[in-house]
């Protein structure tokens, strides 16, 4: 029986077109069991086929006709198989990240197909440090668990929102960004990706934070502060001016007054001037951290409706922008997204593979050429870079940079 797509994911496949598919992904790197032998990717592959009866939400694919009015309705998709969602691939010869970390930019950049199920999981051989390689791919109308924003009858009342926003206005505050420099990463985009992955161990960022006293976070957002930087100059194109980057951040709203829904958890965005205009580590360090502190103080001064609303209104010149052909004209909200997700925190396995690495793959919009996203794991952070193929030239210098700027915090540090 078909039931009715929420507006949330109903947007985002309105939103979706040839040069800005709307699927996340993911990538994850395991070390095969001691004693495993050559035909172990086969048999993974094969066991993974006869899974053929998988849960509901893997089952449903989106559906509109002249008998929903155009509506769009999820419904069961009738001709399920296997074999199309789950797929084996390997690499080409010598088998290293590169080749690995390229097939995945491939894999990212297509589409997922509207008339079946919309997933895909790909299982790859051939790296020639012999482990294996899961990509696996889903669009954000099938995970995107919210339902409307109900922005219209929430909240644009006078009291925390309305100075946050006079301030927005004058640039003065980190929650909302009217204004961020433009550069070569904020254009119009092509469908085609980029992908570049690497971590670092947790307790090396921690040390930088303890010794400066700001957070986990803060140096994470130093560590891209650095890297933009450092790959913005080298390509001749550092603006005079900060970047800025959005940063989804989950916190602990107060209770609201006046009969408004209670406080809760919440998830809002800070915008975050990140010090790309200041030459020295420690200094970039300190911008993202006091710009972070006064982007929460101002959430948390704000209900979980004001919080939605506030972060929909600093989302909507990136939006409104490309809808109404003005790109060139208007100057981006910010520059890039920054997003920081906690993973697990003990080892797993799969088959008997460990798991070693996990690296996400997420969404690049109109004027927003590069995503940045973060998965801490077994003591690691992942950091997976996301950027279209034309509008972020030589994508993997980033790791070089962000690299260099762990060992240059340490040293302003002190660590």
């Amino acid at each position: 029986m078909p039931t009715p797509m929420d507006p949330t994911s109903t947007g985002f496949l309105f939103a979706e077109n040839r040069s800005q598919p709307m699927h996340v992904g993911g990538l994850q790197l395991f070390r095969k069991p001691e004693g495993a032998g050559r035909t172990f990717v086969k048999d993974l592959y094969e066991e993974m086929l006869t899974h053929d009866d998988p849960a509901p939400l893997f089952r449903k694919r989106p559906h509109r006709s002249v008998s929903t009015a155009g509506q769009w309705f999820w419904t069961e998709d009738e001709q399920f198989d296997i074999e199309y969602h789950v797929r084996h691939s390997a690499l080409p010869k010598p088998g290293r990240i590169r080749e690995l970390l390229d097939l995945c930019g491939r894999l990212h950049s297509t589409r997922l197909a509207l008339e079946r199920p919309l997933w895909e999981v790909h299982v790859i051989e051939g790296l020639r440090d012999g482990r294996v390689g899961i990509y696996s791919k889903m669009h954000h109308a099938l995970i995107d668990g919210v339902s409307s924003m109900r922005l219209m009858q929430s909240v644009l009342s006078p009291g925390a929102l309305v100075r946050t926003l006079s301030r927005g206005v004058r640039n003065e505050t980190s929650a909302v960004s009217l204004y961020a420099p433009r550069t070569i990463i904020n254009k119009r985009i092509t469908g085609s990706r980029r992908f570049a992955a690497e971590d670092w161990p947790l307790d090396r960022l921690r040390a930088i934070g303890a010794a400066t006293g700001t957070t986990l976070n803060d140096v994470v957002l130093a560590m891209c502060s650095g890297a933009m930087r450092a790959y913005l100059d080298e390509l001749g194109e550092l603006p005079d001016t900060s970047l800025v980057a959005m940063v989804p951040v989950a916190l602990k709203a107060k209770s609201a007054q006046s009969g408004s829904p209670s406080g809760g958890n919440a998830v809002g965005s800070v915008m975050v001037k990140l010090g790309t205009d200041q030459a020295d580590p420690a200094d970039r360090l300190q911008s993202v951290h006091d710009s972070m502190v006064s982007g929460k103080e101002a959430l948390g001064a704000m209900t979980p409706a004001q919080i939605l609303a506030m972060s929909a209104l600093g989302l909507a010149p990136a939006v409104l922008g490309p809808m109404l052909k003005m790109d060139g004209v208007t100057r981006p909200p910010f520059n890039l997204i920054i997003s920081n997700v906690p993973g697990p925190k003990e080892t797993l396995h799969f088959n008997g593979a460990r798991l070693e690495g996990m690296y996400p793959l997420s969404i690049p919009i109109h004027g927003m050429g590069l995503n940045i996203t973060c998965t801490s794991y077994a003591g690691n952070l992942g950091f997976g870079l996301t950027g279209c193929r034309r509008t972020v030239p030589r994508l993997q210098r980033l790791l070089t940079h962000l690299d260099d700027e762990v060992v240059a915090l340490e040293e302003a540090a002190g660590v």
